[in-house]
């Protein structure tokens, strides 16, 4: 039984699909993936590696995918820890690096839920996922706003943004709609794409609707129907037609 005074932002544990730990991580990675995120909900200073033989590049790839697959962890940002030989050995204490304080979190999530929970409360009252998908999409549109600007904060990276000023980029949306989606029960994962250069990224959504995966970028449809008055055009297509404009990745689920 969780006491909710162990954590200082969620009283208690918010719904989340796992789809990158869930098929992407051996058993003791998940491991892994598992005390990085707790420790990020409890916004504890570090947490100890307690399996041996962890690579840079796994750990990188846990870090990725707790972003991913939880959104409303929007105050987890990256880590340090030293490596030897290439591994993070077992023993290993990784520090967690934040984009906020504890108190600065709390004070954006009291003023964020205002404008989330009734997305959520409506989206509960619709019978189908699509409805609830339709409806969602709706009103991220109706709230927020593609903001192209150069060295934004860290709020336009993350769900913060979308719900606190409306001002957000693609991750803003992409990560909004994922953490929607998870409070309603609707399977949607949020997609990341960055250039070998590391200077050039993107994100955007998928989302199951009858056994089908179907790929959306709001962001880039808000942007068009402003600019264009174009509606739909990057909503719930195939890859055919989707990766046309967008970098396929390995970790995609298939149609």
């Amino acid at each position: 039984m969780e006491n909710p005074e162990d954590y200082p932002i969620y009283s208690c544990k918010m719904p989340a699909y796992e789809y990158y730990r869930d098929n992407f991580l051996s058993d003791d990675l998940k491991k892994v993936y598992d005390d990085l995120v707790e420790t990020a909900r409890q916004f504890k200073p570090e947490f100890t590696i307690k399996i041996d033989k962890v690579t840079h590049e796994d750990f990188e790839k846990i870090v990725l995918f707790a972003k991913n697959d939880h959104p409303e962890l929007f105050w987890l940002y990256s880590y340090k820890y030293d490596v030897s030989d290439e591994k993070v050995v077992v023993g290993s204490n990784v520090e967690m690096i934040y984009s906020y304080t504890q108190e600065e979190a709390l004070e954006k999530y009291n003023k964020i839920k205002k404008k989330y929970e009734p997305i959520i409360a409506g989206a509960k009252e619709l019978d189908t996922d699509r409805q609830k998908v339709d409806y969602i999409t709706q009103k991220i549109k109706d709230i927020a706003t593609y903001e192209k600007q150069e060295g934004v904060s860290l709020d336009f990276q993350c769900l913060v943004s979308i719900f606190e000023t409306g001002k957000t980029m693609c991750g803003g949306y992409a990560y909004g709609f994922k953490f929607l989606c998870d409070q309603v029960g609707v399977k949607s994962i949020s997609v990341e794409y960055l250039d070998e250069k590391g200077k050039e990224s993107h994100a955007w959504n998928m989302v199951k609707l009858d056994d089908v995966w179907y790929n959306l970028d709001i962001g880039f449809d808000d942007e068009l129907e402003e600019i264009y008055n174009l509606e739909g055009k990057y909503y719930l297509i195939d890859n055919d037609e989707f990766y046309k404009t967008h970098v396929i990745n390995e970790y995609l689920p298939n149609l």
